[in-house]
């Protein structure tokens, strides 16, 4: 029989396939995103359009990829809770339709 190791206790300044939703795009590189955690900076390099490619490398500017009001699954850092975005998105930008 296999042994459980001890469970490992998340992160509270760390947020994991966090279900989003685009807020404001606020130039081609950077939008922010909602969540019931708070809000969440994002640029292009986090914002996964396939397994290996993101819009930073694809040369694609955060317009032409994301949408007011899309939904993403996100990691995210805390940078400060007295902030008015208090994370920034470590990667992850993955459409939540992705997954149906």
């Amino acid at each position: 029989m296999l042994e459980s190791g001890p469970t490992k206790k998340p992160d509270p300044n760390l947020l994991e396939f966090q279900d989003c939703t685009v807020f404001r795009v606020l130039d081609d590189n950077f939008a922010i995103l909602k969540c019931d955690k708070g809000l969440i900076l994002c640029d292009t390099c986090d914002v996964w359009l396939d397994p290996e490619t993101t819009a930073q490398a694809a040369s694609k500017t955060i317009r032409q990829v994301i949408n007011i009001g899309d939904q993403r699954l996100v990691h995210a850092a805390l940078i400060d809770s007295k902030n008015k975005i208090q994370y920034l998105a470590s990667s992850g930008m993955i459409s939540i339709k992705d997954f149906d």
